[in-house]
């Protein structure tokens, strides 16, 4: 006769860290194909090469040794556990954060740092594979929250079309199911932490989507505080 397993109940705790830093972290999330790279790009440029602000833009997975695994295995559908996926994600995130020119850097140096996806990624798509949502929550718990997170909500259908204009292929997140149940996943993080997310219709013009993150970016009490690419060229340079 099989022996039953024992199971131990744990309630996980959901303190998270409030960014004590005083640069900017500006989060960008959503579906692939909602937009969110090219509203990165968009806040690089403005604030960065028009107004002369410290801007580093970055991304998740990182290009660091932990993020080029992670992409390895996305575009080619290779097999993982996937509780073992998040953690690597974790992983990188945890290097992103601490690496000399990385993210804390960044901020501590009064950076607008803009990072194409950032924690709340991971929390939507483990919900892919039924991976605890507090599990996934709990991980995150030592990571500074974003000042600002956005989520551009397309739907699928409309970040299929946009994937399928760009590529030639489309990768593990990238099919309609999934991306279905990304969605979820992003819609019962936001119903948990509304007071975290600027929802904005990622249906919109690029430009109209622009001119909505700038107004929330510029009226943080940090905006105005920001460094110039000149007090910092010992990170850029």
């Amino acid at each position: 006769m099989k022996e039953q397993e024992q199971r131990l109940t744990i309630h996980y705790e959901h303190e998270m860290l409030v960014n004590p830093y005083p640069g900017i972290l500006v989060a960008l999330e959503g579906l692939d194909g909602s937009g969110s790279s090219t509203q990165a790009k968009n806040m690089e440029r403005f604030y960065g090469m028009q107004h002369g602000l410290d801007v580093w833009l970055t991304k998740e997975p990182t290009e660091g040794p932990i993020g080029a695994t992670i992409r390895h295995i996305l575009s080619r559908d290779l097999q993982m556990d996937n509780e073992t996926l998040q953690m690597m994600f974790a992983t990188d995130r945890l290097d992103h954060l601490n690496e000399p020119r990385g993210i804390i850097a960044r901020l501590e140096n009064k950076s607008l740092v803009i990072t194409d996806r950032y924690l709340w990624s991971t929390i939507a798509y483990g919900h892919v594979e039924n991976i605890d949502i507090n599990w996934l929550i709990a991980m995150q718990s030592r990571f500074p929250l974003p000042d600002i997170t956005v989520f551009l909500d397309a739907s699928v259908d409309t970040c299929l079309a946009r994937i399928k204009g760009s590529r030639m292929g489309l990768d593990l997140f990238e099919k309609k199911a999934k991306l279905e149940k990304v969605l979820a996943g992003y819609k019962e993080t936001i119903v948990r932490f509304p007071d975290q997310f600027i929802v904005i219709d990622g249906e919109q013009t690029p430009d109209v989507i622009s001119q909505q993150i700038k107004e929330e970016v510029e009226k943080h009490p940090k905006f105005s505080s920001l460094s110039t690419m000149n007090d910092n060229v010992s990170l850029n340079g």
